[in-house]
């Protein structure tokens, strides 16, 4: 009797299980056919900012950022450059890390108005805040 409802026991796990696989299999599906459209704009800024990246990027960089979003292995990367997988990874990160630091350097300059508005602003100055109060100090 005891080994009656241990087998029982078993088969209704692994009915369990089977269901929770097909149920799984059925929401990764599902996902994947949905519609990606939570934030289009933001989609797009993204997309901008990569070619941005790649634009700045040696031809064996963009080989790895690309192999690297297909979903490729750090290892298989490496072997395709004749290097170590890890040094691939480092590689595109310090890549990254020189071009963000490039684009921050021509966020920082601002281009100059251009022809006559740059002669007309040249004698400025910045005009003066009235509307600040001072602070009374008592001595």
């Amino acid at each position: 009797m005891a080994g009656y409802v241990f087998r029982a026991f078993v088969r209704r796990v692994n009915r369990l299980k089977n269901k929770e696989h097909a149920l799984l299999h059925a929401v990764t599906a599902r996902n994947a056919t949905a519609p990606k459209s939570a934030d289009l704009s933001r989609q797009f800024e993204m997309r901008i900012l990569l070619r941005e990246y790649l634009a700045r990027f040696s031809f064996e960089e963009k080989d790895m950022c690309w192999r690297r979003l297909e979903g490729h292995a750090w290892d298989e990367i490496g072997e395709r450059h004749g290097i170590s997988g890890h040094a691939a990874r480092e590689r595109l990160r310090s890549a990254v890390k020189r071009v963000k630091a490039e684009l921050a350097k021509e966020e920082g300059k601002k281009s100059l108005p251009s022809g006559t508005q740059a002669g007309q602003n040249e004698g400025l100055k910045p005009a003066m805040r009235t509307d600040v109060k001072t602070k009374a100090t008592t001595a």
